[in-house]
């Protein structure tokens, strides 16, 4: 059986959105060369920049944690972590 992130872990029944993107965020905890790996960091790395107006780039992420849907009323949770600490992060509301 094959290791590769598996969409339908997160959208057991149909596709949807939130699928998806628990989908890319899992691709972006890899550290392969599966062009699908750079999908993923790219995803949250511009994910990150458009909620925080912060200059991450795909090389930033280092890992994804806790993907997890319907979490504490979000409809999508997971932690980002990265080896580069950004100082030009806007306050989010």
């Amino acid at each position: 059986m094959s290791d590769l992130p598996n969409i339908f872990r997160y959208a057991t029944k149909e596709l949807s959105q939130d699928a998806v993107i628990c989908w890319l965020a899992e691709w972006a905890n890899r550290s392969d060369s599966h062009p699908m790996t750079r999908c993923g960091k790219d995803f949250v790395a511009l994910l990150y920049n458009t909620a925080t107006g912060g200059t991450a780039v795909p090389e930033d992420v280092k890992a994804v944690s806790v993907i997890d849907r319907q979490f504490k009323n979000m409809d999508i949770y997971f932690i980002c972590f990265t080896l580069r600490v950004f100082n030009d992060v806007k306050e989010m509301a």
